[in-house]
């Protein structure tokens, strides 16, 4: 793996760890946050979104793109319409008709 990403990787798990410890800790202590059996309850998805942005936050711009980049989440060059495929230009047509589009490529899946 890449040091870089290593770096980066392991400051959000960092940040994630602490973060559940805290509330499945939480959760122990409190009985809203358990299941009927007494489990504890996991978090959320928008709480965990929440961690997510609190991390982000925690970051400087060029550390957020620079991780963003290495994980895949932005692309390595500009998207140009003209050289995607017809099924993909049609839907990102502003006029996209859901149903001429399933009419027109059905048989692609038979």
């Amino acid at each position: 793996m890449d040091q870089s990403l290593a770096t980066v990787d392991r400051s959000y798990q960092e940040y994630y760890r602490s973060k559940y410890d805290d509330c499945i800790s939480k959760a122990l202590c409190e009985p809203l946050h358990q299941t009927k059996a007494g489990n504890p309850k996991v978090p959320r998805y928008t709480v965990v979104a929440h961690w997510k942005l609190d991390w982000i936050s925690s970051k400087n711009a060029d550390e957020v793109m620079k991780a963003f980049r290495l994980c895949g989440l932005v692309p390595k060059e500009n998207f140009n319409m003209d050289q995607s495929h017809a099924p993909l230009k049609a839907i990102l047509r502003s006029a996209f008709n859901e149903q001429a589009w399933h009419a027109s490529y059905k048989n692609w899946i038979n």
